[in-house]
């Protein structure tokens, strides 16, 4: 797999040769056979193999927190910002917090979270994700639909607002609050699957 997304026998050499090469690889090939993007898939296997030097200097059966994750990925991203790699850690570490999650979820690394009641919501948006998947829409579409409802239903929830009684105010509203951390294209993105 890392042959069909690296060219550059150099890049090539240090994919294959990190620490946790085949999880990465067998996890970049499970998110391939679902569907996502090449473009996608790259910027994934880059986040894998630089996180992939934290996580191997634990020991293998030690299994992150959240706190641990986000400790992870803060070292990472600080990283970018000393290397000028970024100008700051916010979108680095909203990537790459992603990523480590589902990466560690994968190779069985990754602490279950703390139970959770289900979402006054949660079979009304399974409802309509079921609708979605009839429309023939990737997997990783859909996942990334369903988080973005599911921002949305968490704001509306915290301010009181019923679904039923949610105005084009509301929405605006949300945009607006979410706008102070998100870029025009992921309020785009949010936009399309809200508009669904």
């Amino acid at each position: 797999m890392f042959e069909k997304l690296f060219s550059y026998p150099a890049v090539l050499q240090r994919h294959r040769t990190g620490p946790l090469a085949a999880e990465r690889e067998a996890f970049i090939e499970m998110l391939d056979a679902k569907g996502m993007a090449c473009g996608t898939l790259l910027r994934v296997a880059r986040y894998c193999r630089c996180l992939s030097d934290g996580i191997h200097s634990c020991p293998a059966e030690h299994c992150f927190n959240v706190n641990e994750v986000e400790a992870l990925i803060t070292q990472w991203a600080d990283g970018q910002v000393v290397s000028g790699r970024a100008s700051g850690p916010l979108w680095p570490k909203a990537n790459a917090r992603f990523v480590a999650k589902e990466f560690l979820r994968f190779i069985g690394r990754l602490c279950a979270p703390d139970f959770q009641p289900p979402g006054k919501y949660d079979a009304l948006l399974a409802d309509h994700i079921a609708a979605e998947q009839d429309r023939r829409c990737s997997p990783a579409t859909l996942q990334g639909k369903k988080w973005q409802i599911n921002r949305f239903l968490a704001y509306i929830e915290q301010r009181n607002i019923r679904l039923e009684s949610v105005t084009a105010t509301d929405v605006d509203a949300f945009f607006e609050h979410m706008s102070q951390r998100w870029s025009r294209c992921s309020l785009s993105t949010s936009a399309h699957a809200l508009r669904t």
